[in-house]
């Protein structure tokens, strides 16, 4: 669904995926309800003429159930903009930036197979991905990083990552679990930094 008049309701019933476009205005919304579950909802996020994003909200009923809910991002801005909300990002294109991201308590970072370019930005002690507890990074490659990924936080998840920094990850002064699968890590000082516990 693509426009700015869309008001979409799911009344009961069982959906494999929704992509709504809000088309650069807010009057798009679903309202999910009456039982109904929905596997996967593509937000795609549009970019208004300030500068801002615009993304169509979404109101689910507390016996209904949307399995997976993530914004695409097409921009550096909307990637911020999308993680600083809390939101679940999907990357669709190479993305260059020089901002510090951070992937909050429970959120994902879906790279999409895609690349972030933090052209060197950041020496090798800043941190250019930040991952809270409950954290997921997968799909995704990183160039020019000081420390690719830092993990501040318990209980993260890496998978399907290549990690390439200064540190190609540093994870400080926290206890939990920190699981990699099927990712490459490598880095000219550290490969590897735990300055607390994992």
């Amino acid at each position: 669904f693509a426009g700015a008049e869309i008001n979409l309701t799911v009344d009961g019933g069982e959906i494999g995926g929704i992509m709504l476009n809000s088309n650069y205005a807010a009057a798009a919304t679903m309202d999910v309800k009456n039982g109904a579950v929905i596997e996967k909802v593509d937000l795609e996020v549009s970019s208004a003429s300030d500068g801002s994003n615009v993304v169509a909200p979404v109101t689910v009923s507390a016996d209904s159930t949307v399995k997976d809910m993530f914004h695409a991002v097409y921009s550096a801005n909307q990637l911020v903009k999308v993680l600083e909300a809390g939101g679940n990002a999907l990357l669709v294109n190479n993305i260059t930036t020089s901002n510090k991201l951070t992937v909050k308590d429970g959120a994902y970072l879906d790279g999409n197979g895609k690349t972030i370019d933090f052209a060197g930005n950041f020496n090798g002690y800043e941190k250019a991905l930040n991952l809270e507890g409950g954290a997921t990074v997968k799909n995704l490659s990183f160039k020019n990083s000081g420390t690719a990924c830092y993990v501040g936080a318990k209980d993260v998840l890496i998978e399907g990552c290549v990690l390439v920094g200064s540190n190609g990850l540093y994870q400080s002064y926290t206890s939990g679990t920190v699981t990699f699968k099927d990712s490459i890590i490598t880095g000219s000082t550290y490969g590897i930094h735990f300055d607390g516990s994992a």
